[in-house]
C-alpha cells in the first residue's frame, strides 16, 4: 500500500474559505416489454448502500468503511496526518494551527501554536516531524516526548512547507516549500550552509572597472566562494548569537537547493529510487530531478499539465508518477460528463501488447561542459580578433561557472562552520531521534583543480562582458527546467519572476495523470472535483484519489479502466490518506472526521432501483439477473408496485419474498438467472438487489431485465382537419386569368396508441341530410389523406376517421377509435351573373347586375376594359362581400368614339370564377 502527498495549498485555500431503462422490444399490446439495467447511467439512478456502480456498469458492494473519530470542535479542517512506529496517529488540523493525536477511538490535542500553521506530517527517526510554516521563520520540527518541539532546520527564506518527504537512509529529508518554489535537500545536525538563507546584497561597481575586475578575478582563489563562505559563517554566527541570547542551543543543518522553480509553490513530491519528482502551483509541472548526478541534482520537466496545479503525487514501487490536479474552478457539483448510457465492453487484463523497451532519459539540457582551452583565435567581421571558445560556450560556461562557484561556496563554509560551531550540544543533536544515527561527514573542501577551473572560468566570463558591455547571470544548482528560474535550456530568470508561458489547452474538471517510466503520460482519471491526495493499494494495481469538494473517493483501476466512486462522505473535502496495516484511514474536512476503508469489502449492502413506468397497469413477467458469484457470495432479489411514482407518497405493495442465488448453484456460464415477478400488477415498479459476502469477495451484477405486458387500450384521435390550399389572386391588380380553384381537399388527423400499437385507418364521409358514411380511403397506415372532391357533388359533408390497433392484437382483442371532423363545403363551381343591364350614355357605360353562388360568399368582383392589363375591383352595392349574393354596379366614363369590350369575373371565396363579356359603342 503506497500512499502519496496531498495539496497543502488546496487544503489550505478550503480552510479560508433521466434516462428510462432500455425498451429492448416494440412497445406493442400483447407483447411483452422490457426494461433493461446494463450501464452506469442507469444503474448511477438508483440508491446504493454499501454498494457501488462502476463505470462498466456493475453493481458490486463497497469497500469497508467506518467512521472512527471526530475532531474537536476548533478543528474544522485536517491538513495532514502520520503514524509513528509506536501506532500513534498524530493530526495537522486547522484553521488554527494544531496538533492532535489519536488513541483508542479518542482524539485529544498535543499542542496549539500561534502565528504559524502546520500543512505537513511525516516520520523521521520514529519520531513525528513537523513542517512550521509561518511568516517569518518557517522550520522542521521533532515532536518531543513531554509535547514540545526540537527544531531540526530553520527554513528562515520559506513562507510555507508544503510536503516533506525522508529518504530512506534515515539522514536526509526532501522538502517542498513556497512561497518561491523550491525543493531543498536537508541533512539535519549536519553543519553546513542554508541555501535559503538570505545573502547580503553585492555591492554595485563601475563599468569602468571592468578591466580591473577582470585582473583581479583572475588572480583572485575563487573570490565569490570566499565571500558567501564568510557570508555564511556571519549567518551561523549571528544565528548562534540569537540562539544564546534566548537561552536555546543553535540549530545546525545543512540546507541544499534542489529545484528552484519560476512557480510560487512546489506542492508535493514523490520519491523512486534515485529520482526525485516534485509537482507545481501556477503552472502545473511535475519536475524530475536526478539525485544520483555527480556533481548536482539536475531538474527537467516531465510533465506539463492543462491544470494549473499538481496537488497530489505517488510514486508506484516500479517507478510509475501518478499526479492529480486541483484547479478550484473547476470543482463544481454533479458529474464531468453523463454516465456511460451504453455498453463498451471491458479490458482484458494481460492482454496489452507488451512494453516497449525503455528508452534512454533524454538529455538534460543545460549541463555544463568542460571549459575550452582559448587558444583558437579567429577573426571576425568587423576585424576583432574573438575567442571561438568563448563565443561558443559562454552560456554554458556561465553555468559551468556557476555551479562550481555555488560547490566552492558550499564547501568553505561547511569547513569554516565546523571550526566555529559552539561544543555545547545543538537542538537537533540534543534529540533523542539522533541518538543511533551517526553524523554524516561535512562535505570536503574544493580541491585545487575546482579552484583553477573556476579561475578559468570566471576570466572567460569577464572578458565576453568586457566585450558585450554586460554581464549575463549564470544559473544556480537548482535551475529550473522548461523555462523556469535559472532555467536549463532556456534565458536565465533572476529572483522569482516568471517567463512568458505558453498557451494550455485547458480542460474542465481536474484529472489524474500517470507518467509511466518511459516518460509517457496518460489521463486515467478526470471529474469535476479537486484531487487532494492519492494512495495505491492491491500491489499498486488499484489508485484511490481523495477529492473535494464533495467529498467522494474515487477507486481507479488502472488496468480495467474501471472507476468507481467508493464513497460519498459526509466531509466537503477528503484531505489526506494515511496507511493503517492493511486499511487506509481518509481525514476530512467542514467537518473533520477520520474515516477507516479496510483492504476488505462491506459483508451486506443493498441497491434500490429507480421507480420504472410502465405507462398503465400492466401484468409483470420475469426479472433476469447476470451475476458473477465468487464462493462464499450470494445475492437475492425483491420487487414491489404501485400506481403513484413515489412510493413514499402513497402506499406501494410490500417487497416480495427475496429468492436468493448463491455461489456454488449449477447455473450454466454467463446465462441469467430468472425468478417471476410476483408484485400484483401496476403502473409503477422496483427492485431491490441485497448482496452478500464474506469480506473477501463480492458478488456483481452487470445486467437486470425485466418484462411485462400492457393491457390493450384503445387507440387516441385527437384531431381532424380538412381544407383547400388558399385561393390565388387579390388585391386592386388582377391578372387577366385566375389559376382554377383546386379540386383535391387535404385531409390531416393526429392519433395515438398508449400501447404503442401500430394503427390503420379508414377514412369516411357523409353528406348532410344524409346517415350513410361513404368509405374514401380504408387499411391507411398514413395519417393524411388528398380527397378529389371533384368525384362528389358540391355540398355540405362531414369526415371521419377510424383508428384501429388490429395489426398487432387477436381480433377479439384489438380497439379502435373514431372522430369526426367539422363540417365541410365542397364547391367547384364557378359563381352565376344574374340580371346583367348595360347602359351607354355618350362615352358613359354602366353595367348593373348580381353575383350569386350555392355555397359559398362571394370574394371578388372585377372587370377589364378592352386589352388592359389587369382587373380593376368592385364594391357590392352594400360596400362589403358578406353573402352568396352581391349586387354590383360598374361605371366606366371617359370612353373613346367607337366600340370596346368589357369583360366582368365574380369571384367565391374558394377562387371559383365566372367570366362575362359584353360589347357596345361608345359616342
Amino acid at each position: 500500500m503506497t500512499v502519496g502527498h496531498m495539496n497543502r495549498w488546496a487544503a489550505a485555500a478550503l480552510a479560508a474559505a433521466s434516462l428510462g431503462g432500455l425498451i429492448l422490444s416494440p412497445a406493442r399490446a400483447v407483447q411483452p416489454q422490457r426494461w433493461l439495467s446494463t450501464n452506469e447511467a442507469e444503474f448511477s439512478q438508483g440508491e446504493t448502500k454499501d454498494t457501488i456502480v462502476t463505470n462498466l456498469g456493475d453493481v458490486k458492494l463497497a469497500s469497508d468503511i467506518a467512521t472512527l473519530a471526530e475532531m474537536p470542535k476548533e478543528v474544522t479542517i485536517v491538513f495532514d496526518t502520520a503514524v509513528t512506529p509506536d501506532g500513534t496517529m498524530y493530526f495537522a488540523g486547522g484553521p488554527e494551527a494544531r496538533l492532535l493525536k489519536r488513541t483508542g477511538d479518542d482524539v485529544s490535542e498535543v499542542l496549539t501554536l500561534k502565528g504559524e500553521q502546520i500543512f505537513t506530517l511525516s516520520v523521521f527517526r520514529d519520531h513525528l516531524l513537523l513542517g512550521v510554516s509561518s511568516e517569518h521563520k518557517s522550520r522542521l520540527a521533532l515532536l518531543n516526548d513531554d509535547g514540545s518541539l526540537t527544531t531540526l532546520a530553520s527554513m528562515p527564506g520559506a513562507r510555507y512547507i508544503w510536503d516533506i518527504l525522508p529518504a530512506a537512509d534515515g539522514k536526509t529529508l526532501y522538502v517542498a516549500v513556497g512561497t518561491k518554489g523550491k525543493v531543498v535537500r536537508v541533512l539535519p545536525g549536519v553543519p553546513g550552509p542554508n541555501a535559503l538563507a538570505e545573502k547580503p546584497k553585492e555591492e554595485k561597481k563601475d563599468a569602468t572597472d571592468a578591466d580591473a575586475n577582470a585582473d583581479d578575478a583572475a588572480k583572485a582563489d575563487a573570490p565569490d566562494a570566499d565571500a558567501d563562505a564568510d557570508a555564511n559563517v556571519e549567518a551561523a554566527e549571528a544565528a548562534n548569537a540569537d540562539a544564546a541570547a534566548a537561552n536555546e542551543p543553535a540549530v545546525v543543518a545543512t540546507i541544499e537547493l534542489l529545484l528552484d522553480t519560476a512557480q510560487n509553490n512546489v506542492l508535493c513530491l514523490g520519491l523512486h529510487e534515485n529520482e526525485l519528482y516534485a509537482g507545481t502551483d501556477t503552472d502545473g509541472l511535475i519536475y524530475r530531478i536526478d539525485l544520483a548526478a555527480k556533481d548536482d541534482a539536475k531538474p527537467y520537466v516531465v510533465f506539463d499539465a492543462p491544470e494549473p496545479e499538481i496537488a497530489a503525487m505517488i510514486v508506484s514501487a516500479d517507478g510509475v508518477v501518478y499526479a492529480g490536479t486541483a484547479d478550484a474552478e473547476q470543482a463544481r457539483p454533479g458529474r464531468l460528463e453523463q454516465a456511460v448510457q451504453q455498453e463498451e465492453g471491458r479490458i482484458i487484463p494481460g492482454e496489452a501488447p507488451e512494453k516497449p523497451a525503455k528508452p534512454e532519459k533524454p538529455e538534460i539540457p543545460g549541463a555544463a561542459p568542460e571549459p575550452q582551452p582559448m587558444d583558437g583565435a579567429e577573426k571576425s567581421a568587423d576585424g576583432d580578433d574573438k575567442d571561438a571558445a568563448a563565443e561558443d560556450t559562454t552560456a554554458d560556461a556561465t553555468d559551468a561557472k556557476a555551479d562550481d562557484a555555488q560547490a566552492d561556496a558550499d564547501a568553505a563554509p561547511a569547513v569554516a562552520a565546523e571550526a566555529k560551531t559552539p561544543a555545547t550540544d545543538t537542538t537537533a543533536a540534543a534529540h533523542p531521534a539522533f541518538e543511533a544515527h551517526p553524523e554524516p561527514q561535512a562535505p570536503a573542501q574544493p580541491t585545487q583543480a575546482q579552484r583553477d577551473r573556476l579561475r578559468e572560468l570566471v576570466k572567460m566570463k569577464l572578458l565576453e562582458a568586457r566585450k558585450s558591455g554586460r554581464m549575463q547571470v549564470g544559473g544556480g544548482v537548482g535551475g529550473s527546467a522548461a523555462g523556469g528560474r535559472g532555467g536549463n535550456g532556456g534565458p536565465q530568470q533572476s529572483g522569482n519572476a516568471r517567463p512568458v508561458a505558453q498557451a494550455k489547452q485547458k480542460k474542465p474538471g481536474n484529472a489524474v495523470y500517470r507518467v509511466d517510466s518511459n516518460g509517457f503520460v496518460t489521463e486515467v482519471f478526470r471529474e469535476t472535483v479537486m484531487v487532494l491526495d492519492l494512495a495505491l493499494i492491491d500491489d499498486d494495481a488499484k489508485l484511490i484519489v481523495a477529492t473535494g469538494d464533495e467529498g467522494q473517493i474515487y477507486q481507479v483501476n488502472v488496468k480495467d479502466e474501471e472507476t468507481a466512486v467508493l464513497a460519498d462522505l459526509d466531509g466537503e473535502q477528503v484531505t489526506a490518506i494515511t496507511p493503517d496495516g492493511d486499511a487506509l484511514l481518509f481525514s476530512t474536512a467542514n467537518p473533520a472526521h477520520l474515516i477507516r476503508m479496510t483492504d476488505k469489502v462491506a459483508k451486506s449492502g443493498t441497491f434500490t432501483s429507480k421507480t420504472y413506468d410502465a405507462g398503465q397497469i400492466s401484468l409483470f413477467g420475469m426479472i433476469d439477473l447476470n451475476v458473477k458469484l465468487p464462493a462464499g457470495t450470494s445475492v437475492s432479489v425483491q420487487t414491489r408496485s404501485g400506481n403513484v411514482e413515489d412510493p413514499e407518497m402513497a402506499p406501494w405493495s410490500e417487497w416480495t419474498d427475496a429468492t436468493t442465488f448463491a455461489s456454488g448453484d449449477d447455473a450454466p456460464p454467463l446465462a441469467p438467472r430468472s425468478v417471476k415477478i410476483s408484485s400484483p400488477p401496476a403502473r409503477f415498479l422496483q427492485y431491490r438487489l441485497n448482496f452478500a459476502g464474506d469480506g473477501d469477495a463480492t458478488p456483481v451484477v452487470s445486467r437486470v431485465m425485466m418484462t411485462f405486458v400492457m393491457p390493450n387500450l384503445k387507440p387516441v384521435v385527437a384531431s381532424i382537419r380538412a381544407g383547400y390550399p388558399a385561393p390565388h389572386g387579390g388585391g386592386n391588380a388582377q391578372p387577366l386569368d385566375l389559376p382554377p380553384a383546386a379540386t383535391v381537399m387535404g385531409v390531416k388527423w393526429e392519433a395515438t396508441d398508449p400501447n404503442g400499437d401500430r394503427l390503420l385507418y379508414d377514412l369516411q364521409y357523409q353528406p348532410a341530410g344524409s346517415e350513410k358514411w361513404l368509405t374514401i380511403a380504408e387499411k391507411s397506415q398514413e395519417d393524411h389523406f388528398e380527397w378529389q372532391t371533384q368525384r362528389v357533388p358540391d355540398g355540405r359533408y362531414i369526415l371521419k376517421v377510424t383508428a384501429s390497433d388490429k395489426l398487432d392484437n387477436p381480433p377479439d382483442m384489438a380497439k379502435s377509435t373514431v372522430r369526426s371532423s367539422d363540417p365541410i363545403v365542397v364547391d367547384n363551381t364557378a359563381p352565376a351573373i344574374e340580371g346583367l343591364k348595360k347602359s351607354v350614355d355618350g362615352n358613359k357605360l354602366t353595367l348593373t347586375a348580381t353575383a350569386t353562388d350555392a355555397l359559398l360568399p362571394i370574394g371578388q368582383v372585377g372587370y377589364i376594359l378592352d386589352d388592359a392589363d389587369a382587373y380593376e375591383q368592385v364594391l357590392p352595392d352594400d360596400l362589403i362581400f358578406d353573402s352568396t349574393s352581391e349586387a354590383f354596379t360598374v361605371t366606366i366614363s371617359d370612353l373613346a368614339p367607337g366600340p370596346h369590350v368589357v369583360t366582368l369575373r365574380v369571384v367565391d371565396v374558394r377562387g371559383n370564377a365566372r367570366y362575362q363579356s359584353i360589347l357596345f359603342d361608345a359616342k
